[in-house]
């Protein structure tokens, strides 16, 4: 087994669970189970059989197996190194190692909201729209929930006919199960909606990275909305895929345009790389923000992937989270030893530091 069929067995057992779970219509009529999930049991059974084990019968044994680490996973080959420590299922949810391969692999998976915002990019590049884009794409970042009057007046200032449907199509009515009680609870980290914990007896968000903040980051569950309020809310797979990570994006911006002297570019060419610095002395520093738990899974991913350099005329920088510096203390030294930057040029770095070597090279003046 290759370090590809690796990834898409991957991909499909992760954007599999993830449809099953959160997707209403399956259980319902012949369709049972996702066809990423059938896929994924299919390959997976046939290499567990190769090494002599047992696979899964049924979808629990399946959780059971997905609640492991892949390096336990009876299998032959063994999976690659980078893969050994991931684990796709935290109880019965999805953990940020299965989203971290359904957002690497969405043609695999078929994640339809992610085909939102792939759509998004393709209809701004070919009108040459960045200004759409960037008021498309920073909107749901900042208002994953929102009220219809918010939404009617942000959709007239999307200029094409196509945008403002896809925008229409980003925003979902919340479930009856959301708009019962004292009000509408978000999340203060992703600001998306949240559900009281049956176990816990307490609200608690949906989105696993969220959960992984929890005494790291502060989470006060808010009241935004009083209970009946006429709101939408960005769909889930946005939610998890582009609102989230969008986060530190839209937080790096916002710092770096704080800086005087600096001409900051969010999204440059409809998210060829996150975000464009140019210095006064004409450098122009490109970033890409990256927020995964495994470090070693994003080496690996970012050794396969180069970021776009060609609008650089200084240095281009892959940016982390600090949070995940104080998750894992070891997270610096386990990227690095695993990471091949493609040229002299590319670089890493947390977010914290970047802004640091920013104004040191406005202080330099080189």
């Amino acid at each position: 087994m290759t370090t590809i069929d690796w990834d898409i067995i991957v991909a499909e057992l992760a954007g599999g669970m993830d449809q099953l779970l959160h997707t209403e219509t399956f259980g319902r009529g012949g369709n049972i189970y996702p066809d990423a999930l059938r896929r994924g049991c299919s390959r997976l059974g046939a290499y567990m059989l190769r090494a002599g084990a047992t696979p899964p019968i049924d979808v629990p044994d399946t959780i059971a197996l997905l609640n492991q680490p892949v390096g336990a996973w009876q299998v032959w080959p063994a999976p690659p190194e980078h893969m050994r420590t991931v684990i796709l299922m935290d109880g019965e949810d999805i953990t940020d190692d299965a989203e971290n391969y359904i957002v690497a692999n969405p043609d695999i998976v078929g994640e339809s909201t992610q085909a939102i915002m792939k759509r998004v990019v393709q209809n701004c590049l070919v009108r040459g729209d960045q200004e759409g884009y960037v008021l498309f794409r920073s909107w749901i970042i900042e208002h994953p929930v929102a009220s219809r009057r918010e939404l009617i007046e942000v959709r007239r200032k999307l200029s094409d006919p196509a945008l403002r449907d896809l925008f229409d199509e980003a925003y979902e009515d919340l479930p009856a199960s959301l708009t019962v009680g004292s009000g509408i609870r978000t999340c203060r980290r992703c600001g998306w909606t949240v559900l009281r914990d049956k176990n816990r007896e307490a609200w608690r968000c949906s989105l696993s990275r969220c959960r992984q903040l929890e005494g790291f980051l502060p989470n006060r569950h808010i009241d935004h909305y009083p209970s009946g309020s006429d709101v939408r809310r960005v769909r889930r797979g946005l939610a998890r895929y582009t609102t989230l990570p969008g986060k530190l994006e839209m937080r790096l911006y916002q710092s770096l345009n704080r800086i005087r002297g600096l001409t900051v570019e969010l999204w440059p060419d409809c998210d060829a790389y996150d975000i464009g610095i140019e210095f006064p002395d004409g450098q122009r520093w490109v970033v890409d923000c990256k927020d995964a738990r495994n470090p070693v899974w994003l080496a690996h991913f970012l050794n396969e992937n180069q970021i776009p350099i060609s609008g650089s005329t200084g240095r281009a920088f892959y940016v982390f989270p600090a949070y995940q510096r104080k998750l894992n203390p070891d997270y610096a030294r386990a990227f690095s030893s695993r990471w091949r930057p493609h040229s002299t040029q590319e670089g890493w770095s947390f977010d914290d530091e970047l802004l640091r070597m920013v104004r040191g090279h406005l202080a330099s003046g080189k």
